[in-house]
């Protein structure tokens, strides 16, 4: 008796170490901490940069890095916003550098009314030196405004989106203490689902998808299969339930992957869409999800949606690119970086500029096929959100109308009617940016706060090993008489 209590004593103690050890692991910085900067194809941090970032190659690289970008992110009316940039030349070439800040609110939930433009003075960047610039705003009223940077140099353009909300004092303190009910309970959205709110946010917990009812045949099918699976689990070994808990659900490792075209057909004067499509492959929300991106100053590049957005697990994120240009033909280069709290991502993409299409009627017939594809999946992010309590009436009708114009695109092609055929074509692309720069404010609404039982069971783990060594002590030292006396 007295062996089997050593043995379970014994047990119990390597358990708390280890449980220890994997609390203390858990807390400590790991891998993927450090600013990635955008750099070739490449994941560059601070630990790479001390360590392995060392390029003996003597060719000449121009490069822009925005290393600060801070704002209030929620405002009382009457508050001044301090916007403050910082720029650093990160290449290994000198160039003019400028800084400029535009800001917009929004008006009618879809449209950006722009208020104000601060521009800095153009200055001149070696490698290694930083520029800083600082722009009070004084915003007229309450809403949401969204701001614009952009950094040009040598040629090329950097821009990244942040916004903000004004709310008077009441809301503000009513806001705050909705997040902090959330981040102690881990709330969902709003039943009513607003269509405002911070940069911040996105729903919590899985991504679903609406499936529809299933046929007689297929319902057959499936009760055929459960019969099946729940024989096998009867018979043999018991399957995961939903509360199950295996040690690698105890590790939050957040991870991403992208997936983009590497090379996109650019026609001259002609607007083109293409998406990169964000996945979140590991076992954490996402969060502060943005894209920004680099490329020569001769495109006109508008992208959506310009809110930070979050990520469920297993769930995916649409990053809309319009593209326009008349510049010469050839193929240019934009970098593009899609960041988060702790994972961040880049990648390159070639934009091929071509001369007008020879045929309009087949250019016409390739972009209604790709357009349908992307109406599709927005259609599918918007029903995943839907499902999540929000408002999505503006994105849903947005991507209706564009189903509806590209019909009328597809008839009047068949007519022969170029001209009307690609001006419901532009409208169309139009359509689907309104879809997915809506869609993106609607995800934004409130910010939920992560799932807590990760978190919850590294903690408590080490303790109740601890107090069952401890009771385990206790009780060895408290024998009965009747076994003490049987001893002697």
């Amino acid at each position: 008796m007295k062996q089997e209590m050593d043995h379970i004593e014994k047990g119990l103690m390597v358990a708390f170490v280890l449980s220890v050890l994997v609390s203390v692991s858990f807390f400590l910085p790991g891998e993927i901490t450090g600013n990635t900067t955008v750099h070739g194809d490449q994941n560059v941090t601070d630990r790479d940069t001390i360590y392995g970032a060392i390029e003996t190659s003597v060719r000449q690289k121009k490069d822009l890095e925005i290393t600060l970008f801070t704002f209030n992110t929620s405002l009382r009316l009457g508050q001044l916003q301090n916007i403050s940039v910082e720029i650093t030349n990160i290449g290994s070439v000198d160039y003019e550098a400028s800084i400029k800040e535009e800001i917009y609110n929004l008006t009618n939930s879809t449209t950006l009314n722009k208020l104000a433009t601060y521009v800095d003075s153009t200055v001149h960047l070696y490698p290694g030196n930083k520029r800083f610039h600082n722009a009070l705003f004084m915003p007229p009223g309450y809403g949401q405004y969204f701001i614009k940077l952009t950094a040009r140099y040598g040629g090329r353009v950097s821009e990244r989106w942040g916004s903000f909300t004004v709310q008077d004092e009441d809301e503000q303190n009513q806001t705050e203490q909705n997040e902090t009910e959330q981040n102690e309970t881990g709330g969902g959205p709003p039943p009513d689902g607003g269509e405002e709110g911070g940069e911040e946010g996105g729903g919590g917990g899985g991504e679903q998808e609406q499936q529809p009812p299933p046929t007689g045949e297929e319902e057959e099918q499936e009760q055929e299969q459960g019969g099946g699976e729940e024989g096998g689990e009867e018979g043999g070994e018991e399957g995961r339930t939903k509360f199950d808990i295996t040690f690698s659900d105890l590790i939050i490792s957040p991870d991403m992957t992208i997936e983009y075209p590497e090379i996109v057909i650019v026609y001259q004067n002609l607007s083109t869409l293409f998406a990169v499509r964000v996945n979140n492959t590991g076992n954490a929300v996402l969060r502060d999800v943005g894209m920004f991106y680099s490329a020569p100053e001769v495109f006109s590049i508008d992208l959506n949606p310009k809110m930070k957005q979050e990520i469920d697990v297993n769930g995916s994120l649409l990053f809309l690119y319009d593209v326009f240009t008349d510049t010469e033909l050839g193929d240019y280069y934009m970098d593009f970086q899609v960041s988060s709290q702790y994972v961040n991502k880049v990648g390159i993409i070639t934009l091929a500029v071509h001369k007008s299409p020879e045929s309009l009627k087949e250019f016409i017939n390739n972009r209604i096929i790709n357009y349908q594809f992307l109406i599709l999946e927005i259609e599918a992010e918007i029903e995943s959100t839907a499902i999540k309590g929000y408002n999505v009436s503006l994105p849903r009708n947005a991507i209706e109308s564009a189903k509806q114009n590209l019909d009328l695109v597809r008839d009047y092609n068949n007519k022969d009617d170029f001209t009307n055929a690609l001006l419901k074509l532009r409208d169309t692309e139009e359509d689907i940016k309104t879809a997915v720069f809506t869609l993106g404010n609607v995800s934004v609404i409130i910010r939920v706060a992560a799932n807590l039982l990760p978190y919850f069971l590294i903690i408590i783990i080490p303790i109740v090993l601890l107090l069952l060594i401890i009771f385990k002590r206790k009780k060895r030292k408290k024998r009965p008489k009747i076994l003490e006396r049987s001893k002697e």
